[in-house]
Order: C-alpha cells, then sequence, then structure tokens
C-alpha cells in the first residue's frame, strides 16, 4: 500500500524487484505495478507472463488488464493456453479490452475456440461464460462436442452461467458423455438454469 501511494517513483524499483529469483516477492512487486497502472511497466509484466511460477503469470496478468496496453495482446492470448486454469481465466479478463476491433473480445474468444491448442480452447470457452458476449451460444454449443474432455466442460459450465435457453437441448445430450467431469458439468449448468430446463 505504501508503494501503491509513492506510485510512479516506485516503478523502477519495483521493476528491479521482478528480476528477483525468490517469486513470493516478484508477484507482490507485479501485484504493486497493477495497481499503480503505468505503461511503463508492460515489459516487465509481459515477463512475468513467462515465469515457472503460476502465482507470478497470474498476478502478470492481472496487472496486465489493469494497464490495458495492447502491445500486450498477443502475450495474453498464449497464456490463455497456460496449464493452469486460474492463470487461463485471469488471461482472459485481461484480454477483454484489448481484443481489438470487429467483434472485440467476443469474436478473438469464439475464434479461439478452433485454436490447436486445448488449453487455448478452454481458456476461451471459459471467457464466453459472460453473459454480456451476446454471439457466444452458438460456438460454446459447438464446443460441447470438442474432441479434448476440458473443452468440452468448460462450454458446459460457460453456457449455465449464461443460462441460455437453446443450450439446454444440448446440455442434456452430454449426460451420456464418456468422461464424468464433463457429465458432471453439464447437470450443474442445467440445474443453473433452473425452471426453464424443467421441461
Amino acid at each position: 500500500l505504501a508503494l501503491v501511494k509513492i506510485g510512479r517513483p516506485a516503478i523502477e524499483p519495483l521493476m528491479a524487484a521482478m528480476k528477483s529469483r525468490n517469486d513470493p516477492v516478484k508477484w507482490q512487486a507485479a501485484a504493486v505495478l497493477g495497481l499503480i497502472n503505468d505503461s511503463n511497466a508492460t515489459e516487465a509484466l509481459s515477463l512475468a507472463l513467462e515465469s515457472n511460477n503460476s502465482t507470478v503469470r497470474y498476478w502478470g496478468a492481472a496487472s496486465l488488464g489493469q494497464i490495458r496496453d495492447n502491445r500486450t495482446r498477443d502475450a495474453l492470448v498464449s497464456l490463455l493456453g497456460d496449464s493452469n486454469e486460474t492463470v487461463r481465466n485471469e488471461a482472459g479478463w485481461a484480454l477483454k479490452p484489448l481484443a481489438g476491433s470487429g467483434g472485440g473480445a467476443e469474436d478473438l474468444f469464439i475464434r479461439l475456440l478452433k485454436d490447436e491448442d486445448p488449453n487455448r480452447r478452454m481458456g476461451a470457452a471459459h471467457s464466453l461464460g459472460d453473459p454480456a458476449e451476446v454471439q457466444a451460444a452458438p460456438a460454446l454449443i459447438e464446443a460441447l462436442q470438442d474432441s479434448e474432455p476440458g473443452v468440452r466442460s468448460e462450454a458446459a459450465a460457460a453456457l449455465g452461467r449464461r443460462s441460455e435457453s437453446q443450450a439446454i437441448m444440448p446440455l442434456i445430450e452430454i449426460l451420456d458423455d464418456s468422461e464424468e467431469q464433463v457429465r458432471k458439468d453439464g447437470i450443474k449448468a442445467l440445474t443453473e438454469m433452473g425452471k426453464q430446463a424443467t421441461e
């Protein structure tokens, strides 16, 4: 909190702290840089996305989401393929204001549902669970047939959060999926839809 109050004069020392071998120092420095919210920290935070420590990667993404520098878009898209679910989800959040023109974030995430990296497809499916993404339902319904169980699970969970009536029958169809977790996520999604799914 003291460093946040100091503000811009603290940025250079914090960026130096990002080079520490101590991961708690690195992720806390990243978090503070995000709170200071200055684009001069963009490069140091982008390097944090390559850390072997998932907490450092998470805070690097979270802080870049605060700073909203378009130069970090490609690095955050790559992070959507992270092996850690929490990191993937944070990368998706950070990408939303950076997705560019045209269809914006929604269009980007829909395209990424076809990515060759299954983790990136999972991250995209999770990000499309926001009901504000108005065109996402058909793409998520299609993702219920993905070859990767994790993508099917994320698509089911996203459809549940969106509470889309058009997803009811496709979600019922995955109740006989070969993977138990996919079936569980289908049940949870249908439960979240409530009365509209009863019939």
